[in-house]
């Protein structure tokens, strides 16, 4: 250990220093969206709905028929079929294909589920139309410094870092070797906080030490976590080399003959085949959440949250059919089919915030408070010892 700490030394100060301003603004902005839908229904109240007691809800379909005759030139390929109480039905939206159509000035499209009366409109995370896309631009700014592709791939570069960073961390807490105590007895040190008659520097490097420590295995769970969300190609080529997964290609091809069902017929086609393999694979069906037509494999996919699934809030639990046949192409299971599914699903879920209800907010809010205090204390040790070298004459 000792002829490798100078090298470990170095690569946390420099990683830490590179990476240090982009986790100041991942953990702020996380803990804001630890809390996003309840903070962006505040913001825009066309978020919520409400009706008088006894008025029954309008059929996500039937609403989903409307919009598209009232937006001919829009595509909806995609129906939330939750019953979320106080909110608006969410429609995401996409032009049709054709230059004589302008662009659309909104891909987001929230309707009274009780009337079908379009409550508003925004263009996702376009800070410009102000207040309503507020925590939008903040998702944005978390996920890809609201610059598209270039910024999601700086922060997946990020996190394959800060991934790194939290062994090196972890190695330089280790204590040196000795035959006069027990190992354990020797690493407690590095978990405690001296406080009184310290001073301003030891407490940050206290801070910075023994945070680290007791937040390590949740600092790891949020980096590796951001690298799935960031750079999936990678997060997958790593998962893969030791943990089983799922196939993610159809049983058969999808037809290209007949006609494409309507969408009440394949939602019925999806509630049945979701029942079959609830029955021969052993899962409970607990609440249908959405169906969706990709046009780029000619298939339906429809999804229900199951005893399968960790996310508190959406569904992952999904069967993919023939929108023409109805043959089944594909089932995909978030747990208990594969390891490294399963392992992906607790990952994200854990990082996005998705389970557990609110303590679990309070506690990921936290751990976003935690990255940049571990990160504000790192960059002030380094000053602190950056200004007493130069005090001294020395540099580096």
């Amino acid at each position: 250990m000792t002829t490798v700490r100078p090298a470990l030394v170095w690569a946390h100060r420099w990683i830490g220093l590179a990476i240090g301003g982009f986790l100041l603004m991942s953990g702020l902005t996380g803990s804001l969206l630890s809390w996003n839908e309840a903070l962006d229904a505040a913001l825009y109240p066309a978020l919520r709905a409400t009706a008088a007691a006894g008025t029954p809800r309008l059929d996500p379909l039937v609403l989903r028929e409307r919009l598209q005759q009232q937006y001919p030139t829009l595509v909806f390929n995609a129906v939330d079929l939750r019953v979320r109480e106080g909110k608006a039905a969410l429609f995401n939206v996409s032009p049709a294909h054709s230059a004589s159509h302008p662009a659309p000035t909104f891909d987001q499209i929230f309707v009274n589920p009780f009337t079908g009366e379009v409550q508003g409109t925004r263009m996702w995370g376009d800070i410009s139309q102000g207040m309503k896309n507020l925590m939008p631009f903040i998702h944005s700014v978390h996920f890809s410094l609201a610059l598209g592709s270039v910024g999601t791939a700086v922060l997946g570069v990020v996190g394959l870092l800060w991934t790194l960073q939290c062994f090196v961390g972890i190695a330089l807490t280790f204590p040196p070797r000795s035959n006069k105590k027990p190992w354990a007895a020797r690493w407690w040190p590095a978990w405690r906080l001296r406080w009184q008659g310290s001073s301003a520097y030891k407490r940050s490097f206290d801070l910075h030490r023994a945070g680290g420590l007791w937040a390590w295995l949740m600092l790891l769970v949020i980096a590796w976590g951001s690298v799935y969300l960031t750079l999936p190609a990678v997060f997958n080529r790593v998962m893969q080399t030791g943990l089983a997964h799922q196939q993610q290609i159809g049983r058969a091809a999808p037809s290209d003959k007949g006609i494409m069902m309507a969408w009440p017929q394949a939602r019925d086609t999806g509630r049945a085949l979701m029942q079959s393999e609830a029955d021969s694979r052993g899962f409970q069906i607990l609440e249908e959440t959405k169906i969706a037509y990709d046009g780029s494999r000619g298939a339906y996919t429809y999804t229900v949250r199951s005893d399968r699934d960790v996310r508190d809030r959406t569904g992952q639990t999904t069967v993919t059919f023939d929108a023409r046949s109805g043959q089944l192409l594909n089932v995909w299971l978030p747990t208990g089919a594969a390891s490294g599914d399963t392992v992906q699903v607790w990952i994200t879920a854990m990082h996005m915030s998705a389970l557990g209800g609110w303590w679990y907010k309070v506690f990921d809010s936290v751990m976003g408070l935690a990255v940049c205090v571990l990160s504000a204390t790192g960059a002030l040790m380094w000053w602190k010892k950056r200004a007493a070298r130069r005090r001294s004459g020395r540099t580096g």
